[in-house]
């Protein structure tokens, strides 16, 4: 038995419209005439059920694996990163926006790293700013305060491959990686790595 394939419409990967256009594609032949294909609850509408599952699910990785191919149809940032990875270029990395304040700690204790400081912005937007460094008892400095919507922890760590995956809207110059109360040191990948507990940042995907 031949099929003429031009007259079944596969514009939709709608689970209920696939359904319809495989059921009007078949009433055309007089093979499937004795079917009750619009019956959920026979054998062959049970079929069909299977077949335009598998059809969408197919259809929308398919779409989503050639669409994210290329650059200029790219939809998320995970693929685009992995275009740029794969073309040698390292995308640049979230920042924080920044100021430097003079902060006076007037108490006996030291004000630990990533304290709330609330501020206004120049366009008199409330804004809230952390310190990324402890700052000492009863001093009086100049310090970089990095501004945030909050603090985030993240405990996925996969021992397999020694990683965490960070997202990327995270500025990683804010990141304290911490082990068993130890603070790990940051070092750059490029640079020789000091004995200790270290860790690195690596612009991927």
């Amino acid at each position: 038995m031949t099929f003429n394939l031009s007259t079944l419409s596969v514009a939709s990967l709608d689970f209920a419209t696939i359904k319809q256009n495989l059921i009007a594609f078949l009433s055309q032949y007089p093979e499937f005439r004795d079917y009750d294909l619009s019956n959920p609850s026979s054998a062959s509408g049970v079929f069909l059920d299977i077949l335009a599952a598998n059809t969408a699910y197919n259809g929308f990785y398919l779409q989503q694996t050639l669409t994210n191919s290329f650059v200029s149809s790219a939809t998320n940032r995970k693929a685009l990163l992995l275009l740029a990875s794969n073309a040698g270029i390292l995308v640049q990395d979230s920042i924080s926006s920044r100021v430097l304040a003079t902060v006076t700690n007037t108490t006996t204790t030291d004000i630990p790293a990533y304290y709330v400081f609330n501020g206004i912005s120049s366009s008199g937007v409330q804004i809230t700013l952390y310190n990324t460094e402890i700052i000492p008892a009863s001093t009086s400095n100049e310090i970089e305060l990095v501004s945030g919507f909050g603090i985030t922890e993240f405990g996925n760590f996969d021992l397999a491959s020694q990683s965490l995956v960070i997202p990327y809207i995270y500025d990683p110059s804010t990141i304290q990686v911490t082990v068993d109360d130890e603070i790990w040191t940051y070092v750059d990948v490029t640079t020789n790595v000091p004995n200790g507990n270290v860790y690195t940042i690596i612009n991927g995907i």
